[in-house]
């Protein structure tokens, strides 16, 4: 899975030395702790297993009480919209659950906003995660009817109770899953316009503002000016101070500088202690092969926001990394379990699996994650490297195609292809090896391009040339 993305400090205070100085922990107070204290997150698995007994009164009392505390100020209403995260789980047996639960307590706005917020993640996990200009217009089509079914269900629950912040706060981060939109300025200010006073709303305020949704870091300057000037030391917003460097830190990763993210995050947590920030820093501590301290941050978030299926995908592939192969198949069951049909937590678990000699069960897991990564280069090569191995070569040939496809100057890509279609006699085999020998006179290194593949695809492509069966180009 060498394609795939990036392969994956409580009381730590010091410098680590990486080839530069670079500052990997700032200090975390104790007191910042106690600030966030009152989170209290309930067990997701615990919410989803109330909703599958059919006890919606006991459901709704859990979460009616964060709602209570959000509004007493006690904790913020991020808490009760991260508690909502429970629903945000692409199993397609959740949704008759959802809607029993809607028709039975139809006059209250929590069953509302869970459903509302089981679309949204529908909704994004059609829609992929990149920019629009590089998602199909495939993704657009098939993501709009979750997408208006969400927006239903958020703007009723609106209508029976104006005060639930979060439904303010999800209408946000909906309307950013089309791109760039007068809708997503509309969705702003009405937020603030109505709730000018919840952290969530100001949180996807600033997540609907980054650059790389078409805003900008002076817009989201403006935004935290704004939350200086009226909450001050509030603890419920401090954190959010910290979020320009968060963005921050997601470019510079995606510039390969983990180094400069690194830094960034440790800003970051200064301003605040929060799930999120730990979370991101230990990812670009992973890449930067600091596994230790990864897991620490993530051993940190959970503590925090327990059954984050993000952070026990993370923490999985650390210790994948570190041959812990028993802690990482448990946190990748648990984070599979909490969305069923995620991509990537299906296909870490399939190599997993594969790895631990269960070939059929990480088939399986691949076949899974197809569902909403069909176009997904890396999860299309793995898929295909397991049939290839089983000698399924026609079999494996369409993700060969579709990785291509995708990606088309991977050369790694382009070699596989070409030794799948001479393995299964297949006439394109000759324009494909061709393709590849012209893309490696410009590669003459790297993994892709080796001079045993070199050497490979050029005799298999002269002897296709001898085929008198293939049509002759």
């Amino acid at each position: 899975m060498a394609t795939g993305p990036k392969s994956s400090a409580k009381g730590m205070v010091g410098r680590l030395v990486i080839l530069i100085v670079l500052a990997q922990v700032g200090t975390i107070h104790t007191a910042l702790r106690a600030q966030v204290a009152p989170y209290g997150h309930p067990d997701r698995l615990g919410l989803l297993q109330t909703l599958g007994s059919g006890d919606y009164e006991a459901l709704e009392a859990i979460i009616a009480r964060y709602h209570e505390a959000a509004r007493a100020g006690r904790i913020s209403d991020v808490a009760v919209f991260r508690t909502y995260g429970a629903f945000e789980n692409s199993d397609p047996n959740l949704l008759p659950h959802l809607d029993r639960w809607v028709a039975s307590r139809s006059r209250s706005a929590i069953p509302w906003i869970a459903r509302g917020f089981h679309y949204r993640h529908l909704t994004w996990a059609e829609r992929g995660s990149r920019v629009a200009r590089k998602t199909s217009n495939r993704r657009f089509t098939r993501m709009r009817r979750p997408l208006l079914l969400a927006v239903r269900d958020l703007e009723y629950a609106l209508q029976l109770d104006p005060g639930a912040t979060v439904a303010h706060a999800m209408l946000i981060n909906v309307s950013t899953a089309a791109g760039p939109s007068a809708k997503v300025r509309e969705r702003i200010l009405a937020a603030w316009t109505a709730a000018p006073d919840s952290a969530a709303v100001a949180h996807q305020t600033l997540r609907a503002l980054q650059p790389k949704w078409h805003g900008n870091i002076e817009q989201m300057k403006n935004v935290i000016t704004r939350l200086r000037r009226r909450h001050g030391q509030d603890h419920r917003f401090q954190w959010l101070y910290g979020f320009i460097s968060h963005s921050r830190a997601e470019g510079a990763s995606a510039k390969n500088d983990e180094a400069r993210a690194v830094a960034l995050m440790d800003e970051a947590l200064r301003a605040g202690l929060d799930p999120l920030y730990l979370h991101a820093r230990g990812r670009y501590r992973g890449y930067l092969g600091l596994d230790g301290a990864a897991l620490q941050d993530f051993e940190e978030a959970l503590s925090l926001l327990p059954h984050d299926p993000l952070v026990l995908e993370s923490r999985a592939w650390r210790h994948r990394k570190q041959n812990h192969l028993g802690r990482a198949l448990e946190d990748l069951n648990l984070a599979v379990a909490l969305d069923v049909l995620d991509p990537l937590s299906r296909a870490r678990r399939a190599e997993l699996l594969d790895k631990l000699g269960y070939p059929a069960q990480a088939l399986d897991d691949l076949n899974q994650a197809m569902t909403y990564g069909h176009d997904h280069a890396w999860i299309r090569m793995a898929r295909a490297a397991l049939l290839y191995r089983d000698k399924r070569y026609a079999e494996a040939l369409p993700d060969y195609r579709a990785a291509v496809a995708l990606e088309p100057n991977n050369t790694h890509h382009r070699y596989w292809l070409s030794r799948a279609l001479d393995l299964s006699a297949d006439c394109e085999l000759a324009d494909s090896g061709r393709r590849y020998l012209a893309m490696c006179r410009g590669h003459k290194t790297g993994t892709g391009c080796t001079p045993t593949r070199i050497a490979t695809i050029t005799e298999a492509v002269a002897k296709a040339d001898l085929r008198r069966d293939c049509p002759r180009r």
